[in-house]
């Protein structure tokens, strides 16, 4: 008496048939409500209602039906039942994402990344250009061993950092594990993903610690989806190209320039010793038969 009516998040419909129905729910979802409303045996979804059960607002539902067949077997009526389960989907929403990120950095963890990579290659447009940067941390055992795990925690905490500020929210950050580090930029070509790479040096570079004389780096191999849409393909490219700027020179970055899925795992005898890293610039044909021209650009 006197008090507002709490609204109700569960509601009941007859004649659940009506029009009004398919007007509540986005495009995409009326072939699976038109399911509902045609199956003999009860059935339930959940998807996202507007009007509602959320005064115009798009809302997790769920969906159930039961018919009412006649003696002949037909169906006459519709019971329908609504439920909101939009707190629900949101805490299971919030319990996913805390599953998925890394303790330390709040990156995306290495399954996780890499289960949204993958995903988001398989769907995005053939020409859309997309990079994938490996970043490996250089002597972080050393600097490990010489300043303490709190040190190195810090310095893993500063390089999430970097990779948050220098890349866009929609783009995948990943800790793949110990001081490692993966990044996918979307709508990024090659010479973008260039640039970013020595941005990314630059900046990791820049990492100072009061007390601490340590010199910080980081090394970065990249491989663009100018090479392949392949996510395999992608990491070993980028992958290779990281392991021979670790050798030749760390602390600088480097992008795979070919597009061969056999190639990744000869970068290292492509190019002699005496080749100066600031001379690699030019494409070089293998002697071994069936592989295709490769090189790399390096920064």
């Amino acid at each position: 008496g006197g008090q507002d009516a709490q609204p109700a998040v569960e509601q009941v419909y007859l004649h659940f048939l009506a029009e009004a129905v398919l007007n509540w729910v986005a495009e995409a979802d009326k072939e699976t409500v038109t399911r509902l409303l045609h199956s003999p045996q009860p059935e339930s979804a959940e998807l996202q209602l507007k009007d509602v059960v959320a005064d115009g607002q798009l809302a997790w539902c769920q969906i159930t039906t039961t018919p009412i067949l006649s003696e002949m077997g037909e169906i006459v009526r519709i019971i329908g039942k609504i439920n909101n389960i939009d707190t629900e989907k949101a805490r299971a929403q919030e319990l996913e994402d805390i599953k998925s990120r890394d303790g330390l950095t709040t990156l995306y963890n290495r399954e996780a990344g890499i289960r949204r990579v993958q995903a988001y290659l398989e769907q995005k447009p053939p020409e859309e250009k997309c990079s994938m940067l490996l970043l490996d941390m250089d002597d972080f055992e050393t600097l490990n061993k010489a300043e303490g795990v709190v040190f190195a925690d810090a310095i893993l905490r500063e390089v999430a950092d970097i990779l948050r500020i220098m890349s866009e929210p929609e783009d995948i950050k990943v800790r793949l594990g110990g001081d490692e580090f993966l990044l996918f930029v979307k709508h990024c070509s090659k010479a973008q993903a260039i640039e970013l790479g020595k941005q990314l040096v630059k900046a990791i570079e820049g990492l100072s610690f009061r007390g601490s004389e340590q010199r910080i780096s980081a090394s970065i191999g990249m491989c663009t989806t100018e090479v392949t849409n392949d996510y395999n393909a992608l990491y070993r490219c980028a992958e290779s190209t990281l392991k021979y700027v670790k050798t030749k020179q760390p602390g600088r970055s480097a992008c795979y320039l070919d597009s061969s899925n056999e190639v990744g795992t000869m970068l290292t005898k492509v190019y002699p010793d005496e080749h100066p890293l600031t001379d690699i610039d030019a494409v070089v044909e293998l002697e071994q038969e069936n592989l295709v021209t490769f090189a790399l650009e390096l920064l």
